[in-house]
């Protein structure tokens, strides 16, 4: 049995029949798609301080702040600024969390070909997660709707777990992002899986003379990087702070 799509208004397709029982979730044995569970066993930062200041951007979408933007294969880095472009899915995080988790980087070296780049569109089609519990896909929902991201969300228990279908996204970035901050993990957009498999080919964000050294966070209050004294690297815009409020208010 397949939940009818929620309207535009943001309407919410009933949940499958199952997941209204007292049974348990069947909760996957590893963490898949994009999820911040995996970035945090390999750049060495706790899972809750990504859930809480990490943005997960679509292909397409642009930067609101300062920071660093990571593959989603490989997890390498590259610092991106305001108004930068996502060429892929993956994980952001600002200059403000690099500076106080220092996380472990690695650098992306994938040169960017210039005006050759093809900027994607974003896509419009569903978003796909898995969530740990019943109670986390409610959570997750009713944030979605709180903040008008997206309509049409169906929710169903699968031998993955409990899955999550946002057919109708209105906003595709802060949804992924809304997903992986309930503990869960992003395994579709716009139709192609995504995750941490598969090969990693080409930039992953616009931009230029940004790479990420490790050890190279800005220090707070110098506007320089560790490496590279007297360098300003950018500041917060108050376009960008006020993004980053919102979404942490929905």
């Amino acid at each position: 049995m397949t939940a009818a799509d929620g309207d535009a208004e943001g309407v919410d397709a009933p949940e499958h029949a199952t997941d209204m029982s007292d049974s348990p979730d069947a909760a996957p044995s590893a963490p898949v798609g994009l999820n911040w569970q995996s970035v945090a066993e390999r750049v060495g930062v706790d899972t809750a301080v990504l859930q809480r200041d990490g943005l997960i951007l679509v292909a397409g979408e642009f930067f609101p702040t300062p920071g660093c933007f990571f593959d989603p294969v490989t997890l390498r880095s590259r610092r991106v600024d305001v108004g930068d472009i996502a060429l892929r899915h993956g994980y952001f995080l600002t200059e403000s969390t690099i500076r106080a988790s220092r996380p472990d980087l690695t650098v992306d070296g994938n040169a960017l070909p210039g005006f050759k780049t093809v900027i994607p569109s974003i896509g419009k089609g569903a978003v796909i997660g898995l969530l740990p519990s019943l109670t986390a896909a409610r959570q997750t929902k009713d944030r979605i709707l709180r903040g008008s991201l997206g309509a049409g969300i169906a929710i169903e228990q699968t031998p993955l777990g409990t899955e999550m279908r946002v057919s109708k996204p209105q906003q595709p970035g802060r949804i992924a992002t809304t997903i992986a901050s309930h503990g869960g993990g992003v395994i579709a957009i716009d139709g192609p899986p995504v995750g941490g498999s598969g090969v990693s080919r080409g930039p992953i964000a616009t931009g230029r003379d940004r790479l990420i050294e490790p050890g190279d966070a800005r220090r707070a209050g110098t506007g320089t990087t560790g490496g590279s004294a007297g360098v300003e690297t950018g500041s917060v815009t108050e376009a960008g702070r006020g993004a980053i409020e919102e979404f942490r208010r929905s």
